[in-house]
């Protein structure tokens, strides 16, 4: 009998090892041949949820589920309260043309449903983008006319200026809640509606920006502008001539920016009044609320754009114009065929670019002024300073920046240094090695 049990054991013991290697194996196969992604696949296999075990707060720490979700959801209403600070804009002109726009018409409609990308976390109403997508067919015209509704009336749904925050940890102390990156999670439906609008204001916006921002705009990419660098500082440094560099960070600047440049932004760029009145009623009434694996208490967002919204990206750009239409930097920067360059833009990631210390201080503290106006605050800690020059003091507001040798930017190490691409070579060798060590489970799976 013992014996018996003994086989029966090994023999059940190997055939779930067995299938548990073919589950694995299976769900690896679908996500590189699909997919081409281990990501996903990694995703897929990982059973467990990540959870936020405790939270530094002031001398110290939060332990309980409880208090470690009163913290982050007082962490974010502190973050979305609305700052005095900041400088009153124009008021929305109300002349803006309005005739001009179009109904929302059921080929519309299905053409962005098509587009809705599956397994995206719902927001607070639970419908998800497998739904839309199956439901299509008796959605369509309910849809429409439910957009339409909105279009004329200029007010959105209740439900639709509420969403869940989740926290995606990037990088430094897990303890801290500012290395958190807040996503909101939105209404499926709503986002298929902003993705709509999206489409009608994109060109507008698009044309405003320059060829300075990459950022959010099609046809462009990273490799634009670290191509650009890359070219600026070899020649500089061929013809040995001074170059200053600085590389611009903004404190949580996608959650900082005022409402009212979110919606005058638009407004200068003569978008149609409908949309600007649609995002104002959106973001006059937006609320949120932290979810872990309960949720916290709702609390109302006075201030930045939604994560997670698909107009976020041009709003914020075109708020970015705004600044940059404001400020005058002719004669400053380098010169290039006739033409100067002073900066490189790619959404919030702004390099500013000088011959001498004195004009880079005053560029860095002119934009720093200016952004201030629409709640943007520059970090002067993560603010840095590159050059193959004297390193002479450069403060804003009274903070010297600091000088490095080499910056990471757009996710590429720029330095002046000849060996630069080796550098570069050796830390995405490190980097990898990192990354492969993080997925061995499958890349060194059977």
């Amino acid at each position: 009998m013992k014996n018996e049990l003994s086989r029966l054991y090994k023999t059940t013991h190997k055939s779930i090892k067995k299938d548990y290697a073919n589950y694995r194996y299976n769900i690896i196969s679908k996500n590189l041949e699909k997919f081409r992604s281990i990501k996903r696949a990694h995703k897929e296999l990982t059973t467990h949820k990540t959870w936020i075990h405790n939270l530094n707060h002031v001398t110290e720490e939060t332990k309980t589920r409880k208090n470690v979700l009163i913290h982050a959801t007082n962490f974010y209403r502190n973050l979305y309260k609305k700052h005095n600070k900041t400088i009153p804009e124009n008021q929305i002109n109300n002349e803006l043309k309005t005739d001009t726009v179009l109904p929302i018409d059921e080929e519309e409609v299905y053409t962005h449903i098509k587009q809705l990308k599956n397994e995206k976390s719902p927001g607070p109403d639970g419908i998800s983008n497998e739904v839309i997508k199956m439901g299509a067919p008796v959605l369509l015209h309910h849809l429409t006319k439910v957009f339409n509704m909105i279009l004329n009336t200029e007010i959105v749904p209740k439900k639709w200026c509420s969403s869940d925050i989740i926290l995606i940890f990037k990088k430094g102390n897990p303890q801290d809640i500012g290395n958190y990156r807040p996503i909101s999670l939105l209404s499926s439906i709503y986002k298929l509606f902003a993705s709509i609008i999206l489409k009608r204001i994109n060109q507008e916006i698009d044309n405003a920006q320059p060829i300075e921002q990459a950022g959010s705009r099609s046809g462009y990419s990273t490799m634009d502008h670290i191509q650009t660098i890359e070219q600026i500082i070899e020649k500089y440094r061929e013809f040995n001539r001074p170059l200053y560099v600085a590389f611009i960070d903004y404190s949580k600047a996608f959650d900082s920016i005022s409402h009212n440049s979110i919606w005058n932004a638009p407004s200068s760029l003569k978008s149609d009044q409908k949309y600007i009145n649609i995002i104002k009623n959106l973001y006059e009434n937006s609320t949120s609320k932290v979810k872990m694996e309960t949720s916290g208490e709702l609390f109302k967002i006075e201030r930045g754009v939604r994560q997670g919204d698909p107009l976020s990206p041009k709003l914020f750009i075109a708020v970015l114009q705004d600044i940059f239409s404001k400020i005058n930097w002719d004669q400053k920067g380098i010169l290039l065929n006739g033409k100067y360059l002073n900066h490189l833009r790619f959404a919030d990631d702004i390099a500013i670019l000088a011959e001498t210390p004195k004009d880079l201080e005053e560029m860095v503290t002119t934009l720093d002024h200016e952004s201030k106006k629409v709640g943007l605050d520059m970090n002067t800690s993560k603010t840095k300073i590159m050059t193959n020059h004297y390193k002479r003091p450069i403060q804003v507001n009274g903070q010297q920046i600091e000088y490095v040798d080499s910056y990471i930017y757009l996710g590429k190490q720029v330095s002046f240094n000849v060996n630069s691409n080796l550098e570069e070579v050796k830390r995405r060798i490190t980097l990898t090695w990192k990354k492969f060590w993080s997925l061995k489970e499958i890349l060194k799976g059977n």
